[in-house]
């Protein structure tokens, strides 16, 4: 589709979109996933950051009961909050971020809209709730219809495109083999997002960000762009780097130093930085289980090595105690 297939609106919201930063909290009812609309609310006290929770409704769902009844629920469905399990999420997302940011979201001053279009097969199609107040931002509530959870989020970076996705973690991780005939949705999410990744474990803590580097320049550029991010958040920035022994303490000693200098530069204040000796991955998940927040950086042929030989930012996200932002 070309930039000449877009109405006027359409090409504005798409350069409007462009000039945000947009978070996409992915809602499936569980405990962790309203955790992650707690995390979202956390970033998004500017208005310049817009949150958008998605559920995702398997294609028809024996819902073909037609007539005047499907019409009014496909137009008013998130508005009235219909007994279906996906507007009730939706809605208790809202309620959610609402506790969380009472000084910014007071639902009385937003302006409200709805949209629908429509699925072939399936009588309800895709329909959002969009809140938006005076500054221009905007909270949405997205229910997407999708063969499978996983198909209907990826698809949704598409109409998008977002900075950051947030998942709750999977109940159960496939080992990198089981990875090959098939993760679960969360999974497979996690593995190919095109966007930064946060598999979220629990609510914001005040102990800040863990965000670990190699000295590489894949890693400092993940570095810079996640201390920004808890830098808006006002939370400690922690930076960690891993010898895999004492006699090796040199190379982990300049990463430190540059990822430091890095944020220097920027006028980001660092509360802490530390050197761990070992495996990666345990002294990672070891050293990071007690801040809010582990950061990895996502490197080239990562998706190859967490199938065939396992890398080190997808083994972390695998077996954190806490939340985990991979950084792409």
């Amino acid at each position: 589709m070309s930039l000449d297939d877009y109405t006027d609106d359409e090409l504005a919201e798409i350069e409007r979109r462009r000039n945000r930063f947009r978070v996409l909290v992915c809602l499936d009812g569980s405990d962790e996933a309203y955790c992650g609309v707690r995390h979202a609310g956390q970033i998004s006290h500017s208005n310049d950051v817009d949150i958008i929770m998605l559920f995702v409704r398997p294609i028809d769902q024996g819902l073909r009961t037609g007539g005047l009844q499907i019409r009014l629920a496909r137009e008013n469905m998130l508005e009235w909050g219909l007994s279906l399990p996906g507007p009730q999420i939706l809605q208790q997302g809202l309620d959610t971020l609402t506790e969380v940011k009472k000084d910014v979201y007071n639902p009385d001053d937003w302006m409200i809209s709805s949209t629908h279009v429509d699925i072939e097969g399936d009588p309800l199609g895709d329909n959002k709730v969009i809140h938006r107040n005076q500054f221009d931002k905007t909270v949405v509530l997205k229910l997407k219809t999708a063969p499978d959870s996983a198909s209907g989020i990826l698809d949704q970076y598409e109409l998008g495109p977002y900075n950051l996705m947030m998942l709750g973690a999977p109940s159960h991780w496939a080992s990198r083999f089981g990875t090959l005939l098939g993760a679960g949705p969360a999974q497979r999410v996690i593995m190919m997002a095109p966007c930064s990744v946060m598999v979220v474990r629990g609510d914001p803590k005040p102990s800040g960000h863990f965000i670990t580097t190699d000295g590489s320049e894949v890693s400092l550029d993940a570095v810079l762009r996640h201390a920004v991010l808890a830098h808006h958040c006002k939370q400690p920035i922690t930076l960690f780097s891993v010898a895999p022994s004492v006699d090796l303490k040199k190379p982990a000693e300049e990463a430190l130093r540059k990822a430091s200098d890095l944020l220097q530069a920027h006028d980001i204040p660092i509360s802490d930085g530390q050197i761990g000796i070992g495996k990666p991955v345990d002294q990672i998940v070891h050293m990071g289980r007690d801040y809010s927040v582990i950061g990895v950086s996502h490197h080239k042929h990562a998706h190859a090595r967490a199938v065939f030989g396992g890398s080190v930012a997808y083994q972390v996200m695998a077996k954190a105690a806490t939340s985990v932002l991979n950084v792409r």
